[in-house]
Order: C-alpha cells, then structure tokens, then sequence
C-alpha cells in the first residue's frame, strides 16, 4: 500500500511537502517506505532542496528520508519492484541509488555550507546529514525531529540519549570529512552564531566517534580561536566564552569529546584557579559541569577536587546542585577520593554531628535540604545526587542505619 500511496504522492511531492498536513502524511509514509519509492520521492524533491529545506514543513520530510537510511542502505529491492522500474527508467532515464542521492545533497550542502548551517531550518538537515554520513544517529537529534522548534528548544543536555551506528559505505566518510573541512574555514561564524554553532556541536559528536583526528583538529580550532580572543580581567580569555550562552554550549561538546592529555592541557591553561567562580556563575556552571563528566584520570580529578571541595555548600546554596552532582560522579568514576567527598556532603548538609544525623543523609540529599530545615519544615521538593550516593563504596554500615 505505501509504495502504491508514494507513486500517487509523487507528482504533487513538492506541494506536500511544504504543508503542515502533507508534510506529516508524507514523514509517516516515508517511514514504512520502500528503497525504489523513496528514491523517486526524494529525486523529485531535489530539483527544489535548498527551498524546502529551509521550509518549516519540508525540512521535516528531508530529515524524515535521511533516518530512513539505516534501514535501507544496500537493503536488495524487491524483485517485482525492479521488472517495474526497469520501464519507468526507460521513460525518464535511470533513478540515482540512494548512495548517490545523498552524496548529492551532501554537494550541495557543502557548497553554500554557512547558509544552511546559519538558516533555522536548513541546520536540521545539516545535522541530520552529518549523522548519515557518519553512520551514528544521536538519540537526542533523532527524538525532536520533527515539528517546528525554537533553536532555544534544541539545547538539550550534551549527555543525554545513546547513539546507535551503522555501516557507511567509505564514499560517506570521505564526504564527511569534506564538511568537516567547512567548520575549519569559518571557524569563528561556527563558534558565536547561535544556530549554526548547533551544527559544529554535532559534527563534534559524530567525528569523535568516527574520525577522532578530524574532531581533534576541529577541537583544537575553537580552543585555538577563543584562546586568541582579548585576554579578561581574571585571566584566560577562554574563561569570557565559558560565560556566553552560545559559546559555552559549544565549549561543554569539546569537552566531551576531548582525549585525556589535551582536557588535563586544557584545564591548567584556562581553568584552574577559577573552578569555585565558575561554579557560581549560572552559565559557566554548565561548562565546568561536562568538565567534570570528561574526568577520568587520578591527575585531573585531584587538583580539581582540591579546588572545588571547599566550596560544596556554597555550590548547593547558589542553587547549582549539578556541579556537585557531576564532581561525586567523577569521585566515583575514577574511584579517587569518595570517601572525602561522602564526608563534605555530611557536612554540607548539617548531618556530619552528631553522628546520630548521619542516618538521615538520604533523604537531605534527595531534598537538597539542610537538617535543620528539612526536619523543621518536612520539605519534600528537589531532586538530587542521590543517584551517586546510593551506589557510593562506603565501609560504614552504620552510615545507612544497617
């Protein structure tokens, strides 16, 4: 039904696809689709691409045929399908393989890179490209592509969802350095224009998967870039951009993606010293958050648990329970310094003394309430590391009232 429902649509696809209705009709149908009726689709919709691409409905429909490919890249057509192709094509020339379809828009993509990238809705199809032709599909990209959002609406979390691969042919990888090679040319437009700098983002994500040396080189060009920038009052000039909205949301992928001897490089040269004034800052917070989730080494943990243990409940106070969060989790990862931490949190949240206090821990830290308030005021808001604690190596039964 769906390839005799796609023969029909066909003729009208660029109409269809630019409607609201239409163009979830077709998302729907696109998704059950055959090979050879996703083809004809997509061949018909290219002589258009840069108008519906950075249509507020078509864009949609594009990204809709671009997720298809993991089910259906070198997937074998249906012979009978074929016997009826091979009369179609007599009419109007051989349909272009799915492989070529996508190398196509690819081209042109690449060749008007920053308008696509900068365009609200033509960066969608860059980013959905981009995970194409990496053979990763990120579960945060593939959740929210469909209805209109706001870029605002874009920026989830940076650790959120699992990404799923899939075998590419090399022809995907070559392309996708190629684009990579774009970010390189216009660094700076990629770093401080808010929508296009979603795109650097997510090619950061695939490339760190796929092609680690091209992510290091474009990591080392942001770093490069913002380190370069006129130097602030309290030192780096890294240390203005950790505080920008755009830049720092940039600033968190980097750190994500960054090898352990460059993240240790990169915290010496711009971030130790301000580790306690970021974490009170409500943007820079963020960055030294992903900081804090990219620790895996003894050597980095220490200096920054040095650093930023005396100022727990200070953290907490100023209402940036997720700096705490990701330094308990980073105690627990690398397995370094669990113990000190347990006990500052004790003492953070007034349940350190008498030891009597110590059994109710739990419930403060799931509250981010002090004793005092939380008993006085039977206060059951809040969320918490309570995730980290309940899980923590700890040789005190006692602490648990066991």
């Amino acid at each position: 039904m769906v390839h005799n429902v796609l023969k029909e649509v066909e003729a009208e696809a660029l109409a269809l696809a630019t409607n609201k209705t239409g163009s979830e009709i077709m998302q729907e149908l696109l998704g059950f689709s055959p090979l050879k009726p996703l083809c004809r689709v997509w061949a018909t919709l290219r002589s258009n691409f840069r108008f519906v691409a950075c249509h507020r409905c078509g864009v949609h429909v594009l990204q809709s045929a671009l997720l298809q490919l993991p089910r259906l890249l070198g997937s074998p057509a249906e012979k009978e399908e074929e016997d009826v192709e091979e009369e179609e094509d007599g009419k109007d020339g051989p349909l272009e393989t799915l492989e070529e379809l996508v190398l196509g828009l690819a081209s042109e993509v690449c060749d008007d890179f920053l308008f696509y990238c900068g365009d609200t809705h033509g960066s969608f199809v860059v980013r959905t490209l981009l995970q194409v032709l990496g053979g990763t599909l990120l579960e945060s990209e593939r959740a929210r592509h469909r209805g209109s959002q706001s870029p605002e609406a874009q920026r989830a979390p940076a650790r959120e969802g699992k990404p799923s691969d899939f075998e590419v042919p090399e022809t995907f990888l070559n392309r996708l350095q190629d684009l990579s090679s774009c970010f390189l040319k216009d660094i700076a437009v990629f770093i401080t224009d808010k929508i296009s700098s979603f795109c650097l983002q997510v090619a950061l994500q695939i490339l760190h998967r796929k092609l680690p040396q091209f992510c290091a080189q474009l990591c080392s060009a942001v770093i490069g870039y913002l380190s370069s920038r006129n130097s602030s009052a309290d030192g780096s000039p890294l240390l203005l951009f950790l505080r920008d909205q755009t830049s720092s949301r940039l600033l968190e992928q980097v750190l994500l993606v960054l090898e352990p001897p460059r993240l240790q490089s990169l915290f010496e040269d711009h971030f130790q010293g301000q580790l306690q004034t970021l974490a009170a800052h409500p943007i820079a917070n963020f960055p030294l958050q992903r900081l804090l989730d990219a620790v895996t080494t003894p050597e980095l943990l220490s200096p920054v648990f040095e650093e930023l243990s005396p100022a727990l409940e200070a953290v907490l106070a100023q209402g940036h329970p997720g700096v705490v969060i990701a330094l308990v989790g980073a105690c627990r990862r690398v397995g370094a310094h669990q113990a000190r931490v347990l006990q500052l949190l004790l003492e953070a949240f007034h349940c350190a003394e008498p030891p009597s206090r110590q059994v109710a821990c739990v419930p403060l830290f799931a509250t981010l309430t002090a004793y005092e308030v939380y008993y006085r005021l039977a206060e059951e808001e809040g969320a918490v590391p309570a995730e980290h604690q309940v899980r923590w190596k700890w040789p005190r039964p006692g602490l648990w009232g066991k």
